[in-house]
């Protein structure tokens, strides 16, 4: 009865994942998104699913944003799925229930490969191309990886608190967002932060802290760091959303000035922030160009064409010297 269950759980999960009517031929595939008047009825040459860390943080919205313009210049329909805090097994579970619905193919974030490679695996295997963004699995049978090179933003991030130093300076790595659960990428991070600062003496990495998947994580750490650990005055985020809330409890506290901030993204807040001297400035990454660049990909292993297993979709640096001009990426 359990199991006659869960079948019926997985066929209605496929009938509403995305409320798409999905139909298949040997020609092609069709998907009718139907609204108000006949005239908007659309018709999609394939359905993909991009599997999220956490679609509710800024940065997942970015890629759900550019997977969705892609998704209109190649006809695909495109379900933007995954759990609202990080959850390994929810992930999973979206994972398996996409299989079942025999997608055209799946883009997903891979947080623990333990469990995702397996059933990576078994996609391809049964015919569905799967690509990782933003965190890769290089043992599994994923067609490709898109995204940012973990190496070049911790470099990138050094060289920021290179410029930003007038003497010495003790840093504190915030690993939040993406990194905050995956090991893999905040370690490759991590090494190439303090291969980048060995050389010089006048910059100390001093503390290295995980703000979870809680968006108040990194409230607390900063409040940790000026009242326990007043020797640090220098943070380095990884998530858009830490940095925001950094740079306001600095602000709610009048630390501004105590604290060199190293953020990471660059939305219209982040540079705000930096036009006001509130954070020196900041690493980021494209995500919409990550959620674009997954359906290009799936589109052409559809189509038969060379894909390379790797794209990076680079990294930039902005301070307020390169403010109005930047916009490298985007």
């Amino acid at each position: 009865m359990k199991s006659y269950k869960v079948i019926i759980i997985i066929l209605v999960l496929c009938l509403c994942i995305g409320g798409i009517s999905y139909s298949k031929s040997i020609t092609k595939r069709s998907v009718h998104l139907m609204d108000d008047t006949p005239k908007n009825a659309q018709i999609f040459r394939y359905h993909f699913v991009v599997i999220a860390q956490n679609i509710n943080e800024t940065f997942w919205q970015s890629v759900k944003s550019g997977a969705q313009n892609a998704g209109q210049k190649y006809a695909a329909a495109v379900e933007f799925i995954g759990p609202e805090v990080q959850d390994d097994d929810e992930e999973l579970k979206y994972l398996n229930i996409a299989i079942a619905c025999n997608v055209d193919g799946i883009a997903v974030y891979v947080t623990d490969k333990s469990k995702l490679s397996p059933v990576i695996n078994k996609a391809v295997e049964r015919g569905i191309n799967v690509v990782t963004i933003e965190s890769d699995d290089k043992n599994s049978r994923r067609k490709a990886y898109i995204g940012p090179n973990n190496y070049e933003i911790g470099a990138a991030q050094a060289s920021l608190v290179r410029e930003a130093v007038n003497g010495e300076s003790n840093v504190a790595l915030i690993f939040g967002g993406n990194y905050a659960e995956n090991q893999d990428s905040s370690e490759e991070l991590l090494q190439s932060f303090k291969k980048s600062i060995e050389s010089d003496k006048n910059i100390r990495l001093k503390s290295v802290k995980n703000s979870g998947s809680s968006y108040f994580g990194a409230e607390k750490i900063i409040r940790n760091i000026l009242y326990d650990e007043p020797d640090i005055n220098t943070v380095v985020c990884t998530s858009s959303d830490d940095t925001l809330e950094i740079a306001r409890v600095l602000l709610d506290l009048n630390k501004t000035s105590d604290i060199t901030v190293i953020g990471y993204g660059y939305s219209s807040q982040v540079r705000d922030y930096i036009k006001n001297g509130v954070i020196f400035g900041s690493v980021y990454e494209n995500p919409e160009k990550t959620g674009s660049k997954s359906i290009e990909c799936l589109v052409n292993l559809l189509n038969m064409k060379d894909v390379s297993s790797n794209i990076n979709t680079g990294v930039y640096k902005v301070t307020r010297n390169n403010l109005v001009s930047n916009s490298d990426g985007l």
